[in-house]
């Protein structure tokens, strides 16, 4: 195997993106060393919890940039 997932003994991949209306932050990745491990029903899943972190992870980097403006003002 030629992909991140081989080194940890993985035969199953299931991914998801980590996207806000703006723009794409990353992708989620979740692997399995079980062969067809995920179904329909998992991706579904990782895609409602991509969606939601995606959201989290935004909003806490907006915060942290917000603050160090701040902190640069003050300067």
């Amino acid at each position: 195997m030629d992909w991140a997932g081989a080194e940890v003994g993985a035969n199953s991949v299931l991914f998801a993106p980590l996207r806000t209306p703006q723009r794409l932050i990353g992708t989620l990745m979740v692997y399995s060393r079980e062969i067809d491990a995920y179904r329909r029903s998992d991706a579904d899943m990782l895609d409602r919890y991509a969606c939601d972190a995606a959201i989290l992870i935004d909003e806490s980097q907006s915060a942290q940039t917000q603050f160090l403006r701040g902190a640069v003002r003050k300067r």
